[in-house]
This record gives C-alpha cells, structure tokens and sequence, in this order.
C-alpha cells in the first residue's frame, strides 16, 4: 500500500505507477501479433522497462510477469480480450492525477491517447511521475458513488432484466447511494444513449457494463478498499 493523501490511499506517484501498468498491459494485448516489427521490439522492451527505479515498489504479480513474458504473438484471446479492458481502469487512475478527462460512463476511453499523456514508452517516466499531484480527494470520492450506483444497477440488470425505479432507489436511504453525479435517467431508470436500460440491445449494455466494472474497480482501489488492484485473472 503507498502513501496516504487524504481519503485517497495512495501518492499521486504510487496512482501514476499504476496507471502506466495498465497501460502497458493493454497496449500489449491490443498490440500482440502486429506485424509491424516495431510493436514487437516494444513487447519485448516492457519487462526492463517496468524494473527501472521510478518504478520502484511497483511490483508485478505472477499473472503480469507471464503476461509480458508471453511470446509476441501467442496470447490467447481471452487473455488479450480481459487485458485491452483494463484501459477503462486507467481513465479513472489517469483522471485522479489530472491527465486526462473522464468520459461519461457509456463511452470508452482514447486508449492511445491516454497512454501517451502518462508517458508510454516514453523515456521521461521518472520525470512525469514524480511531478505527479492528485485532484481534489472530493472529486475522487464522488466518482466512486457514482460509479458504485452503476454497478448495483448493471448488476440487477444482468439477475433480472426488467424495469428498476433507479431514480427512486437513488434517493431511498437503504438504496445504492444518495449522492450521485452524470447518471442519466429515462422513465425512471437508467438511461443508455438516451433510452432505458430495458430497452438497449444485451449486447451494448453489456459493453458498458465492462466499462464501469473496470472504472469502479479502479475507484474502490484509489480509495483504499482494495488490497491490491487485481488486474488479470485469466492468465494461467
């Protein structure tokens, strides 16, 4: 566990760490097998690059070191697939230390765009993490109960895909939360690009339930309900 800033559990340099792991392990899913000997070259770069000093305490768990150590190539595409949605995590890591915005719960991150404004594969990695600052713990803390409320609701959705009076249930004391922001509601419930929940094709609402497991999974651990940020768990 890093250092403790406010509600937020960990340095803005232990959150910029972790944002970069992520990175690099969903660049080298979304990369694996490219032709381009370029991306190969990379691939084969990461594991030094993640044993240099600013990456100091950053220590990678059985499942990351097989992951980068596997072949160029060869990952299989479940292994690839659960890795590239690790980019969602890094939006919320990115955005607590003010490197990029935040999209709206139903649309994905720029994943290249992101990676480049932490400083993937780029050589001031030391520099870029040490100047690291975090926002406003309030902000941080905010994002996960709103982000909590959509996971209690993609996750009645997924046992019992019927109508949900979200709205009511939002402010209902023994509800999900009381406090929430940016959650857009149709008839009551939540709403999908502009329609309810009940109404979006299965497998659109299951894509942006991807997203806010990852996103929310990422806020639990910036604020210290976590152990330890999992990242994979289907490498074997």
């Amino acid at each position: 566990m890093c250092d403790s800033t406010g509600c937020v559990m960990h340095s803005p340099q232990c959150i910029h760490r972790h944002a970069l792991l992520l990175s690099y392990l969903s660049w080298r899913a979304i990369a694996d097998g490219d032709t381009n000997v370029r991306a190969h070259q990379l691939a084969r770069q990461i594991p030094f690059t993640l044993r240099q000093p600013e990456f100091e305490g950053l220590n990678l768990d059985a499942a990351e070191k097989r992951f980068f150590s596997t072949p160029f190539g060869t990952l299989k595409n479940r292994e690839r697939t659960e890795a590239s949605w690790l980019i969602e995590g890094l939006a919320v890591l990115s955005w607590a230390i003010g490197k990029c915005d935040l999209p709206p719960f139903h649309q994905k991150i720029e994943g290249s765009k992101v990676s480049i404004a932490i400083g993937l594969f780029q050589p001031d990695s030391l520099e870029r993490i040490s100047a690291a600052a975090i926002r406003n713990p309030d902000e941080v803390e905010s994002g996960a109960i709103t982000y909590s409320a959509l996971c209690w609701r993609f996750s009645e959705q997924a046992k019992n895909p019927q109508p949900v009076d979200f709205a009511g249930k939002l402010k209902d004391p023994n509800g999900p939360h009381l406090l929430v922001d940016g959650i857009p509601l149709k008839d009551g419930d939540l709403a999908i690009d502009g329609s309810p929940i009940c109404e979006v094709p299965a497998e659109r609402v299951a894509e942006v339930a991807s997203v806010v497991f990852q996103r929310y999974k990422a806020f639990r651990w910036l604020l210290g309900l976590e152990d330890g940020y999992a990242t994979l768990t289907t490498i074997q």
